[in-house]
């Protein structure tokens, strides 16, 4: 029982929807159920009551005739008509007669117990088939006591019960079908300003938030929420800006002493002894990868604060896809990592060379950087109709786990973050501006390979 009720508290967490659906029914079935019972006990009481009333005026009526000295004049059988359908029966019985066991035809109209003078005693008689009500008087006529007992076949009056009943039954099966689709709309319909609220949370741009949510028709309860929501993004748009303003601050002071250093570098090399070269070289190196650092955030920062929009025009992607092969393969080479793309037709495409550029450089290299040693870089346009480019490079070391981690900020494999050549910011700022180009950068791997996928992008003509 426990783990049922568990169940169905988890089936009810699961939608809002259900929850008012579950609570909308219960109290429809509970309603319907209370007005079913209330309307058969109302028919039942009018019904019954109002016969037994007609029943005790007949009665009344014969013991007139009685008291009058006309007893002969009672009825002395049944109608014999069979297209009659309420069928009446008269006795006069002395006090004492007792009532058979069974039924009778004509049926045994004896009354259960005594009869007390002025009071009607109404009971049911049982026939074959069906039913009868009887009333039965205690009468003194000519000071003789005597029991006057009128009957009426129920037959008519509980075959329109059980219509009624039936027209009851079928009118809360309908109301109940009826009701579950008005309440289905209706929670759907209710719930529609939400689905719309959150299909407007989910579009969201993280680096554009809005001043205020967009919440048309959210009803009154649900506005405290997008209040709480309009603070919370307001917070976070803060955080925002404060990390990019120190990012970019940082930036911009680090780059003037990093231009003495690479100054002072330069010109101790030029005159140290040849053992001290090596190591201004090294400092050098040093200067140079944070340098390139350094001009990432800043790049960063500027697009992703829209300080800096692209300036598409017409390039052949095929073009501008082998010089930075070109490129990347120098520095491939030292691994012995080479790259397999065989130059396509023309593909021209809509976008910013400047920005393109840069994705395709922070890409190619950091195949070449990081591909298994003497392996090969596989380039792929795929559908000339919507060019979706594919880097293919071997990652044995990569999990599914690390997809999620590709394009952060400084992130790397190795838990030790060990020095390279690369500052950790290549695919953080190619990711950026793929977004600022409108493509999708996605990554996957395929049999101990990343794919990165950058596309699709927009042909000349549409």
């Amino acid at each position: 029982m426990f783990s049922s009720s568990g169940r169905v508290n988890r089936w009810l967490n699961v939608s809002l929807a259900r929850r008012l659906l579950v609570v909308q029914m219960a109290g429809l079935l509970l309603l319907l159920g209370g007005l079913f019972f209330m309307l058969d006990w109302s028919i039942d009481y009018q019904i019954y009551g109002r016969m037994d009333g007609d029943l005790l005026d007949h009665a009344r009526s014969y013991a007139r005739l009685v008291s009058a000295g006309h007893a002969d004049a009672l009825p002395q059988r049944e109608p014999a008509d069979p297209g009659v359908r309420t069928r009446e029966w008269v006795r006069l019985l002395a006090p004492g007669a007792r009532r058979g066991s069974v039924a009778t035809n004509p049926p045994d109209l004896a009354p259960p117990r005594a009869v007390i003078s002025g009071r009607p005693l109404f009971y049911d008689v049982p026939l074959h088939p069906g039913r009868a009500r009887a009333v039965a008087l205690a009468l003194s006529p000519r000071g003789l006591p005597r029991v006057l007992v009128v009957a009426e076949d129920l037959s008519a009056k509980d075959w329109l019960e059980h219509r009624l009943h039936f027209a009851l039954w079928v009118g809360v099966v309908l109301a109940s079908m009826l009701g579950a689709l008005l309440a289905v709309a209706s929670v759907r319909r209710g719930l529609r300003p939400l689905d719309a609220f959150s299909a407007a949370v989910a579009r969201l741009d993280p680096e554009r938030l809005p001043d205020t949510l967009p919440a048309p028709g959210l009803p009154l309860e649900l506005v405290p929420l997008r209040r709480a929501l309009d603070a919370a993004l307001a917070r976070v748009a803060a955080a925002l800006q404060r990390e990019r303003r120190f990012s970019r601050d940082v930036a911009h002071e680090l780059r003037t002493p990093l231009a003495e250093i690479r100054i002072a570098a330069e010109l101790a090399e030029r005159e140290a002894a040849p053992p001290a070269r090596a190591a201004f070289a090294a400092v050098l190196q040093s200067a140079e990868r944070l340098q390139r650092t350094i001009d990432s955030l800043l790049a960063l920062t500027r697009y992703e604060a829209g300080l800096a929009q692209p300036e598409p025009e017409p390039l052949d992607l095929a073009v501008l896809l082998a010089q930075r092969v070109a490129l990347a393969a120098r520095l491939g080479a030292a691994r012995g990592v080479r790259f397999d793309a065989a130059r396509p037709g023309e593909r021209w495409v809509l976008s910013d060379p400047a920005l393109l550029e840069r994705i395709l450089d922070n890409l190619l290299q950091n195949a070449a950087a990081y591909a298994s040693p003497h392996s090969a870089v596989q380039l792929d346009f795929g559908d000339p109709a919507a060019p979706l480019l594919q880097i293919r490079n071997a990652a044995p070391d990569l999990v599914a786990a690390d997809l999620v981690h590709l394009g952060e900020r400084f992130w790397r494999k190795s838990p030790a973050r060990e020095s390279d050549a690369h500052g950790g910011l290549g695919l953080a700022l190619a990711r950026t501006l793929a977004g600022v180009l409108g493509l999708q950068l996605r990554f996957r791997l395929d049999a101990g390979a990343l794919v990165a996928e950058l596309g699709r992008f927009r042909t000349l003509d549409g």
